[in-house]
């Protein structure tokens, strides 16, 4: 991370393998991300990111079981049988790359414990913006396998309940990538239970928040959030 007057600049790189299922379906990817934060003025910021990275897909046709393996005499499966079939698939290679943009802004409360500020934050990201072809068999060129773009939308607000140990704190997020969307709405009430020392760390806060979401023609999410100083611990479950 490199700090200036304005903001600061940050990079990072992650690495992902994983392999699943009898056939030993493997995904390896390797990303690089470089993101940004620019200080607008004393309550608002903007960030951006970008993301660039290199997949590799994999699959081993070794314990697939085929109709022609069919032992007639035995009524059973033959593996020394021919499947007639093809010996192997090559890995499937694709580079993936993903943007996004977030603002928020904050205005703090006039002093301690008139708890009155407000907090908002909206942001916009598209994934696999190059909508790479993740087709493993190049033996079946009539059909495409093409990763559709993922768009995610979300935004939020942290509103004080002037003099009182209350906030409600909304959010929304959109997600869609091709013919599939989701929608989810609610809010979760933010209890202070004690506040944390604003110069030293002697006093280390502690809150709760109850809540729930609704995903749009789907189901029900009740919430739960315990705060304390630094860490949260949350519960949710999903009810449809």
């Amino acid at each position: 991370t490199k700090k200036c007057s304005r903001g600061y600049l940050g990079a990072g790189i992650n690495a992902f393998k994983d392999v699943a299922g009898d056939l030993s379906l493997g995904t390896t990817q390797l990303n690089i991300s470089l993101a940004g934060v620019v200080y607008i003025n004393q309550q608002q910021l903007v960030s951006g990111g970008l993301q660039g990275g290199f997949v590799q897909k994999s699959i081993s046709t070794a314990a697939m079981q085929w109709d022609s393996q069919y032992d007639q005499a035995t009524g059973a499966f033959n593996s020394s049988l021919p499947s007639n079939d093809v010996a192997s698939i090559p890995a499937a290679h694709y580079g993936d790359f993903s943007a996004g943009l977030a603002w928020n802004y904050g205005a703090g409360q006039l002093y301690m414990h008139s708890n009155n500020q407000l907090k908002l934050n909206f942001g916009i990201a598209a994934f696999h913006i190059n909508t790479p072809s993740q087709k493993l068999n190049p033996y079946i060129t009539s059909t495409a396998d093409n990763l559709n773009l993922k768009l995610v939308v979300h935004g939020g607000a942290q509103i004080g309940i002037a003099a009182t140990d209350y906030e409600l704190v909304p959010t929304a997020v959109f997600f869609k990538q091709g013919a599939t969307y989701e929608l989810d709405l609610g809010t979760m009430v933010r209890w202070t239970i004690r506040s944390q020392s604003k110069y030293t760390s002697y006093v280390q806060g502690m809150a709760l928040s109850l809540g729930a979401l609704y995903r749009l023609k789907d189901a029900i999410i009740p919430m739960m959030l315990f705060e304390y100083s630094d860490y949260a611990l949350g519960f949710s479950y999903d009810v449809n």
